[in-house]
């Protein structure tokens, strides 16, 4: 997994034209060698194309590597979101659903307004 980048860049074992990274902060994890791999990502072959063609990322977050794509793909985390998922208790299978319990409203203005921080 750490070498998804460098091996993309070089094309081994083959050229790619699109690359997908979900959830993961490659510019920055990746072989302990961040500043290579974040010129890697900006690298153009003689044609002036980019070595990677395409960068898709899909993340919650806004990481290193989101500055780097082509495309970005909003994600949410498991605090964000209203969903079942299964889950196994070694005993038996169950469905367990998981619900926003606390909205959080923040005001925008700056606290010398004279509003409080939170309404």
């Amino acid at each position: 997994m750490h070498n998804a980048i460098t091996n993309a860049w070089r094309g081994d074992p083959y050229k790619i034209d699109t690359m997908l990274l979900f959830m993961a902060n490659m510019a920055w994890n990746s072989s302990m060698n961040t500043g290579s791999v974040r010129d890697m990502l900006v690298d153009k072959e003689e044609n002036g194309e980019y070595k990677i063609p395409f960068l898709i990322v899909c993340d919650a977050f806004q990481s290193e590597t989101v500055a780097f794509a082509d495309l970005v793909l909003p994600d949410t985390t498991y605090l964000e979101r209203h969903d079942a998922s299964q889950c196994s208790t070694g005993r038996s299978l169950s469905t367990v659903g998981r619900w926003i319990r606390y909205v959080f409203r923040w005001c925008r203005a700056p606290a010398s307004v004279g509003r409080s921080r939170r309404w």
